[in-house]
């Protein structure tokens, strides 16, 4: 729905207030008809039943749309079929007394999530102050040091084919008219206004004709990008954000702004990507891959003039051999080219749980040949808000970006801050070109580490795995990385920074701490398990976090972020061995457990009753407190739909993994080791339920649904399936209906973004 923030909650308003009234109204009639059929014979009383529910209505459509036709059971003069019919009528009434009760919760619910004074979490003015403070600092580190590193070991040859390629990408680039994208209405990057801008700019219109106004727009962005030179920030300031553990600046702004900016962002990244080697890494690992498959000489040679126009400047992938098809170090260099998939702190747990896999496998590879393994873990502190805008200007004017790009990224760099000044350092979160830097930055400071010694290293964003098979490599490594950051003006976090080795002693010279990544713990013993205390802590944050919203739609959203950050960090679908998703089970019931012991949906069914229902306890079913909003319930995530199948899966997994193979002078070029390794890093896929006639009719009338509510009829995931099959019949029996909640009164685009 476009329009207006004003707009929108009027006529969200005016739908709230309807399911609150519609309550009494229903009640009545069901105590009339009641009444009316008492003293009726029953037969007589079906038919009085039957028309007066089929009368009701809620909104616009009937409150009883299965009682119908009812008209020759009652006439047929058989008593016994009488009486079943009268029964199922009483419990269509029952039904619906209880969807009656349901009205006044929902619509309390959205009601007092819509007061815009609700009691929500902010920062204090120190901990604004605190977030400011990183990026106020003057940039006095600009990109010499590493620049006279990276020309002492870079062949000119390389170096010269880098800046052509980077010159002209983006020389094309600022001499053409880009077609931009216009970000999705539900883009963080937008602000109310620019998210109803965004809506009312779809391509195309509900009656399937292109949407003039998003031609016109983007007729007057191509205009505007050609006047980028003189292009400057709004005054609206980044935003204190909370991502999962912690406040973090971020921009809110509008469609022109946002769009402009993120097309500068994806031409860096263009140009970035073609010399800071990943996109090579990607092209070898696609042309290889079609060379096995025997793809037709036209597509190999068209691959292949891709391949030739990319450069690994810094030297980051390394020789262009990647490792026989099948092999562990065909394997390795696909870990090498894992990144997170978003342009914030939003990671998948697809990429963690691959990085984890790897680095089991790379365990238990050493171990099965009894070598030991040297592993350090840190990542650099701060380093979003504490990168030199004087650093990442430099070094894109060295590698030959166009100098009219190079002046806009530093004035999309400086940025407004909360206090009123302009940021001086920092890369603000959510913008395609902050992605971009950091690859850049990050992919120079990989490279410098493995210019120094043999060692692998998986990264994402900024956190930092060496793996090394000699502890002479692990300490040259660990010098190198101290070396190269400190001259680029940043810092490594010391608190989370540690090393182990696995079969062997740890080198005196590496830091002390063990290697802790997000949620997990690498052990000597080379098994990772749950950072208890890590966990603890989360826990106790996600508690305090909760409780501070008023709303308790804010509360189950909060909740349901906390819980998906704990499940990506925790890598419930790598294979890290048997006990691993136990303990997720485990972590996770610690996370459903608020501050004072009180689990989360006992919480909230306390609060529904307390607020909405007079204090009395409420008939809602369980299997409400999890059914999605835009269907009229809840939406608190139900963590045994996602475990269960999970672990289900590994049971089979187990039953169905390859046993090592005989130890061999050479794993890594070996096939058969290279079978077992690539076995290990397959993803644990859960388990989806049996599809039946009746489940599947099932799932169809849930999807039909929500069809009607303005969703795409798109297949349900897993986790939606097993809620619809284990709590789909406590809501028919509750309701009689998956309609439960009248679909016209519901305010969908409002809440589409909660459930």
């Amino acid at each position: 729905m476009a329009g207006s923030a004003r707009l929108r909650s009027f006529v969200a308003r005016m739908k709230v207030s309807e399911l609150q009234a519609a309550r009494e109204r229903l009640l009545d009639a069901y105590a009339a008809l009641e009444a009316e059929a008492s003293a009726l014979p029953e037969a007589e009383a079906v038919r009085v039943l039957a028309h007066g529910l089929a009368d009701l209505k809620v909104g616009e459509r009937p409150a009883h749309p299965e009682v119908a036709n009812l008209d020759v059971a009652a006439g047929s003069g058989d008593p016994a079929l009488v009486a079943r019919v009268r029964a199922r009528l009483d419990r269509a009434i029952a039904q619906g007394r209880a969807r009656a009760d349901l009205l006044p919760v929902f619509g309390g619910l959205l009601g007092e999530w819509l007061e815009p004074d609700r009691a929500r979490p902010s920062p204090s003015e120190e901990q604004i102050a605190a977030l400011v403070e990183p990026w106020s600092r003057p940039p006095t580190t600009d990109a010499s040091a590493w620049i006279r590193r990276l020309e002492a070991r870079i062949a000119p040859d390389t170096l010269d084919a880098a800046r052509a390629r980077t010159a002209d990408l983006t020389r094309a680039a600022m001499d053409s008219w880009p077609v931009l994208d216009l970000p999705p209405a539900t883009s963080e990057l937008l602000d109310e206004e620019g998210r109803a801008d965004a809506a009312a700019a779809t391509e195309m219109l509900p009656d399937g004709t292109q949407n003039p106004l998003a031609r016109e727009l983007r007729q007057a962005l191509q205009l505007a990008w050609t006047r980028l030179a003189t292009w400057t920030w709004p005054a609206t300031p980044l935003v204190p954000t909370w991502t999962r553990n912690r406040y973090r600046l971020r921009p809110r702004t509008d469609l022109v702004t946002a769009s402009l900016v993120e097309g500068v962002g994806r031409v860096v990244e263009d140009a970035v990507s073609s010399v800071s080697g990943t996109r090579r890494l990607t092209r070898l690992l696609r042309l290889r891959r079609l060379e096995e498959l025997n793809a037709p000489p036209v597509i190999l040679q068209n691959e292949q003039r891709m391949l030739d126009a990319t450069v690994d400047v810094f030297g980051w992938l390394g020789p262009d051999d990647i490792g026989a098809p099948g092999t562990v170090e065909r394997a390795r260099a696909g870990l090498m080219a894992v990144e997170a998939s978003t342009a914030d702190y939003a990671y998948a747990s697809s990429e963690i749980g691959q990085l984890f896999a790897g680095l089991r496998a790379d365990l238990d590879l050493a171990r099965a040949h009894d070598r030991p393994v040297w592993v350090l873990k840190t990542d650099l502190a701060a380093f979003y808000p504490s990168v030199s805008h004087a650093l990442v200007t430099e070094l894109l004017t060295w590698l030959g970006l166009d100098a009219r790009l190079v002046a806009v990224v530093r004035e999309v760099l400086a940025a407004p801050l909360p206090d009123g000044t302009r940021a001086r350092r920092g890369l603000p979160l959510g913008l395609t070109l902050s992605r971009a830097l950091e690859s850049l930055i990050l992919t120079l400071v990989v490279a410098e580490v493995r210019a120094a010694a043999p060692v692998r290293v998986l990264r994402l964003v900024d956190d930092l795995v060496i793996v090394a098979d000699r502890a002479e490599d692990l300490s040259a490594a660990w010098a190198s990385l101290r070396a190269v950051v400190a001259e680029g003006g940043l810092a490594l976090n010391e608190d989370k920074t540690g090393a182990v080795c696995v079969g062997g002693e740890r080198p005196p010279d590496a830091p002390a701490g063990g290697v802790r990544w997000g949620l997990l713990a690498l052990g000597a013993d080379g098994a990772w398990r749950v950072d208890e205390p890590a966990v603890d802590a989360f826990a106790a944050l996600t508690s305090e976090r909760v409780l501070a919203h008023a709303s308790l739609l804010d509360r189950v959203a909060c909740w349901r972020d906390q819980l998906r950050w704990l499940q990506t960090w925790l890598a419930p679908t790598a294979d890290l061995g048997p006990d691993h998703l136990r303990a997720v089970g485990d972590a996770v019931a610690r996370l459903e457990r608020l501050g004072d012991g009180t689990p989360m949906a006992a919480m909230v069914r306390a609060e529904v009753e307390r607020r909405f229902l007079g204090g009395t306890p409420g008939a809602l079913p369980d299997a409400w407190l999890h059914w999605p909003l835009t269907a009229g319930g809840l939406g608190l995530p139900w963590a045994a739909a996602d475990r269960v199948p999970l672990e289900l899966a590994r049971a089979e997994r187990e039953q169905q993994s390859p046993a090592p193979p005989a130890p061999v002078h050479d794993p890594l070029s070996d096939p058969a080791w290279g079978a077992w390794y690539a076995h290990r890093l397959t993803p644990i896929a859960p388990l989806e339920p049996t599809s039946t006639p009746e489940q599947d009719d099932q799932v169809k009338r849930f999807v039909e649904r929500g069809t009607r509510l303005g969703r795409p009829g798109a297949p349900l995931a897993p986790y939606w399936r097993w809620v619809l099959h284990t709590l789909g019949p406590d809501v028919l029996d509750a309701y009689g209906s998956f309609d439960f909640v009248a679909t016209d009164l519901v305010p969908v685009q409002l809440i589409r973004g909660l459930g």
